[in-house]
């Protein structure tokens, strides 16, 4: 504000004709100020911005990797019970099915690891003064690490294991006829190899 405030005055001035060279000087003093801080400004402006974008996309990664990593795990589970019961589904006489499945823990992740090994040689000497060479083997391993995005590491995965099936409840709109259901049971232990007493069928309700 003490600057505009100045610049008008001068500007006044220099229309009222008096003292012009002092005022010339005065006025170019105060418009390389101006510039100067007018640049200032918008350096300073344009780095707040970058930096709050760089913070935002580094903490949006690894959400994001989190956030898809629970999706994969939900759409894997869904998509298993989902595939199930279309397959049931066609059996005669079974109608409309609809199947669930719930497991003893979630999935086993096998992550690549570096296993070094560490010999350990060791000369004794025996009473009778002969020598002998005594091999000792350790074993490091450490989980392999790559650069993803953002700077983040990421494990290497090399599979992925199916959890243990904890049991299976199968509803079904044919399930009260005792053909269908033994048959929707065969299949079912047939598909998710898991032992009859884990699978369950209901009659669906109308």
């Amino acid at each position: 504000m003490k600057f505009i405030h100045k610049a008008v005055d001068i500007v006044k001035a220099l229309l009222d004709g008096k003292d012009r060279k002092k005022l010339v000087e005065s006025a170019l003093m105060v418009l390389i100020a101006g510039i100067i801080i007018v640049l200032a400004g918008s350096m300073f402006l344009d780095h707040g911005e970058n930096s709050g974008k760089d913070v935002k996309k580094n903490a949006a990664v690894p959400e994001a990797m989190e956030a898809a990593s629970r999706n994969v795990e939900k759409d894997d589970s869904g998509d298993i019970a989902r595939e199930i019961g279309r397959v049931l589904s066609e059996i005669e006489g079974a109608g409309k099915v609809t199947v669930m499945i719930t497991y003893v823990s979630g999935e086993e992740i096998v992550p690549a690891q570096d296993i070094r090994k560490i010999q350990n040689n060791t000369q004794e000497r025996d009473s009778g003064g002969g020598t002998r060479t005594i091999s000792e083997d350790e074993y490091e391993s450490s989980i392999v690490f790559v650069d993803g995005e953002g700077g983040d590491k990421k494990p290497i995965i090399l599979k992925t294991k199916m959890p243990e099936v904890k049991g299976v409840v199968i509803v079904a709109e044919g399930a009260g006829d005792s053909v269908v259901k033994e048959n929707l049971v065969r299949a079912a232990q047939v598909l998710m190899d898991v032992p009859v007493h884990k699978i369950q069928v209901f009659k669906k309700s109308k």
